[in-house]
């Protein structure tokens, strides 16, 4: 049995961030469709996928950045629904996604480039959030300043400590 589908060990959720984000998408969220997509299973118990997306996620997701000799230039926890946690950290990733603009002399028009592609930080930090084994550790989010390098520590591998790290690199 997947760790998702097991009974949370918190029966009193309450899903505000999940109904407000859905709705805001028109889509529908309510206890008709808890069972259908996994929130509760088949004795009406919440499963660990509805603690995640719940209000009450005891998960934190922590967001450091630091210069090249390794001082903090910010860091940040995230924590809440998951839903806002994989909102709020998309958003601030975009905060280290710096854009720098070179205009060759030939030609002169300017040639912006970022970071990192869009897709794949974008990419990198849902496969950190979606994939993570939410029984280990929580993840850590590591944008260096002065590389085009993102480390996300999430957990991923099991008994692989070399899977923990995933790196985007342009």
């Amino acid at each position: 049995m997947n760790w998702e589908d097991e009974i949370s060990s918190n029966q009193e959720l309450h899903f505000s961030y999940a109904k407000l984000y859905f709705h805001e998408k028109n889509q529908e969220f309510n206890e008709d469709k808890y069972f259908p997509i996994g929130i509760k299973n088949s004795y009406t118990f919440y499963t660990n996928l509805a603690l995640l997306l719940s209000d009450e996620n005891p998960f934190v997701v922590k967001m450091a950045c630091y210069d090249n000799v390794l001082n903090f230039k910010y860091k940040k926890e995230f924590s809440g629904s998951i839903i806002k946690i994989t909102t709020d950290v998309l958003n601030r990733a975009e905060m280290f996604h710096v854009t720098s603009a070179v205009i060759p002399e030939i030609g002169g028009i300017r040639q912006d480039t970022k970071s990192y592609p869009d897709k794949s930080l974008r990419e990198a930090i849902l496969n950190a959030l979606c994939h993570a084994d939410y029984r280990l550790v929580d993840i850590i989010l590591n944008p260096h300043l002065s590389q085009s390098e993102l480390v996300l520590k999430s957990g991923v591998g099991k008994t692989n400590v070399q899977n923990d790290y995933h790196q985007i690199k342009n």
